[in-house]
């Protein structure tokens, strides 16, 4: 029989257990408290993240797919202007052709003098020369064939040596080394080689304006203007202001200044010319005649406070005249051009200010710029290319010569 005594100190020990138990469990209790009290922090710092990733992956995709979408606008557009290229090439080409036929032999000579820059090696020309002119220079020039020289020659050159072996006759030879070289006679007055070299001109300018069509174009339409243009700066000498654009700039150095006081707080003490910044007369600005005295005016240009030290005189006047670097216009056009271009100049200005602004929206980090703000950004955008694209085709259409 156990004593009472032990009883009591087995219950003391059991109570020691149990709260060295208690205690321990207590802190490790605690302990997992605070661990999982961080596991939910992270876990919300995770979500927090997980939702700005999200975010950030919608806005990824609405601008990859807005850029596709602007992809397929440039293809379509980059397709419409191809459709348009190949009808204008053709359109100049059948202009071309015409117009060729009904040149004089002098303009012909002309052109093709002026298109050939553009043929700058000859090749063009080489391969119409190869199909009228079947033969074999190794064959007929044994001696530059032995040395290489066809191959490292142009096409202008080898054209020379094509039309030397057709149409120039031998007229002595010498043998150096075991190879014939033969020196050739004057050919160029030979009827048959003037009716060959003119056929050859006109295929030659019809062929480089397959490739260079616009600037044939240009070459061929200053000539016919002045072939049928007859007209002199003396039939505006009526006492009425006559306006002018100007299609082309300036070949004459009209040497602009402004007259400045050389002290500012004393003007009367003298003035000095100034050239720096000054603004010389040029293309899409207009020239006002009114019985020998010229002015200019612009509507990108101040030319209110500049002078000229060379004043035109009528010869020059009657060349660009003759040359159409200037046209005749009314007041009414002129007046217009003024509020068109600057009302075209203030919209481009505005339209790559917002576009400025939409580009600070699309890349801003702290939310301030909404979705909904984009968007009516971006409509403001397109409506102000709207206006443009208005404005610029009145212009066109009424300004633009």
């Amino acid at each position: 029989m156990r004593k009472t005594g032990d009883i009591n100190m087995s219950k003391n020990m059991c109570k020691i257990k149990n709260a060295i138990f208690k205690t321990f469990f207590k802190d490790e209790i605690n302990h997992y408290n605070f661990l999982l009290e961080q596991l939910e922090d992270i876990n919300n710092k995770c979500r927090e993240d997980f939702s700005k990733l999200n975010c950030k992956i919608t806005n990824l995709e609405k601008d990859i797919e807005s850029k596709d979408d602007y992809a397929t606008e440039i293809k379509e557009d980059f397709e419409k202007v191809e459709k348009e290229n190949t009808f204008l090439k053709n359109f100049y080409l059948d202009y071309l052709k015409e117009r060729v036929k009904n040149l004089s032999e002098e303009n012909i000579k002309r052109l093709y003098t002026e298109s050939k820059e553009l043929d700058y090696e000859g090749w063009i020309e080489f391969r119409i020369i190869k199909k009228k002119i079947k033969i074999n220079l190794s064959d007929e020039y044994y001696y530059e064939d032995n040395l290489g020289l066809f191959e490292f020659a142009n096409g202008y050159e080898l054209i020379h040596y094509y039309e030397q072996a057709s149409y120039a006759e031998i007229e002595s030879s010498v043998f150096i080394g075991s190879y014939e070289k033969c020196y050739y006679g004057a050919y160029e007055d030979n009827s048959e080689f003037i009716i060959y070299r003119n056929e050859v001109m006109k295929e030659t300018i019809i062929s480089i304006a397959k490739e260079y069509p616009e600037e044939v174009y240009s070459l061929i339409n200053e000539i016919v203007k002045e072939e049928v243009v007859d007209l002199t700066i003396d039939k505006f000498n009526d006492g009425k202001a006559h306006y002018f654009k100007l299609v082309d700039n300036l070949n004459i150095d009209l040497k602009p200044y402004i007259e400045m006081p050389m002290y500012d707080e004393n003007p009367d003490l003298g003035t000095f010319h100034s050239t720096l910044g000054v603004p010389h007369p040029g293309h899409g600005d207009y020239l006002i005649y009114e019985d020998g005295e010229i002015d200019f005016i612009s509507s990108m240009k101040d030319f209110s406070e500049v002078s000229f030290s060379h004043k035109m005189n009528t010869e020059e006047l009657n060349e660009l005249l003759r040359k159409h670097t200037i046209n005749e216009v009314n007041k009414e056009v002129l007046s217009l051009d003024l509020s068109l271009s600057s009302k075209i100049e203030k919209l481009y200005m505005e339209i790559s200010a917002r576009e400025c602004e939409l580009d600070t929206m699309k890349y801003d980090d702290e939310g301030i710029f909404t979705e909904q703000d984009m968007k009516e950004h971006e409509s403001r955008i397109v409506n102000l290319k709207k206006q443009l694209a208005a404005v610029q085709a009145e212009y066109d259409q009424n300004c633009k010569i």
